[in-house]
């Protein structure tokens, strides 16, 4: 036995829930139509200003001629990107901010640091380090130059605080990239 009323809102209550899911299915489909590609835009969009900022900041530069002139034997033409280390006493955090970028780029064959007069504890385990002596003592003013692949001078750098950060982006920048093996079948 079925009261009239009852019925009829019974029946209508099915009518809006199948109305309901209807409007939820359409605005589910037109979140993933809309919003993913708009996230993804705006994700790209991120990491290509963030590329650009630090091309602008590696334009070539210019640095004075003591730190050129004390550099200048080791620009090659090799096609590596160099990082010069110049501190005739290289302090604890300046040791340590070039092991954890040694570290941190393992088997590139695009890229070197070259310690010019420091006096390192032993490296071992380096990677990338090349150690050179010279008789000349180094007079300019920055702790580190890096050089890109075809020896234009990208940036000169004092030690603070935040170098290592700065150090990565820039190098990240400055080496350029490995081809990577594609997949190729073996068809017979």
């Amino acid at each position: 036995m079925c009261f009239p009323n009852f019925c009829k809102m019974d029946t209508n209550t099915t009518g809006e829930r199948a109305s309901t899911k209807s409007r939820l299915n359409l605005l589910g489909i037109l979140a993933i139509l809309i919003l993913a590609p708009g996230i993804s835009y705006i994700y790209l969009k991120k990491g290509i200003d963030y590329r650009q900022e630090s091309l602008r900041a590696l334009t070539p530069k210019e640095i004075d001629q003591a730190t050129y002139d004390f550099i200048a034997p080791f620009l090659r033409k090799d096609g590596q990107a160099k990082l010069f280390h110049l501190a005739d006493e290289s302090t604890y955090a300046e040791q340590d901010l070039l092991q954890k970028i040694d570290a941190r780029i393992i088997e590139e064959q695009y890229f070197e640091i070259i310690a010019i007069n420091s006096a390192y504890d032993s490296w071992d385990n380096a990677h990338n380090l090349t150690k050179v002596d010279r008789e000349v003592s180094y007079t300019g003013s920055y702790d580190f130059v890096l050089v890109d692949t075809a020896d234009l001078i990208r940036s000169a750098y004092t030690m603070h605080h935040d170098l290592g950060k700065e150090l990565i982006r820039h190098l990240s920048v400055v080496i350029p990239m490995q081809a990577r093996k594609s997949i190729q079948l073996d068809r017979k």
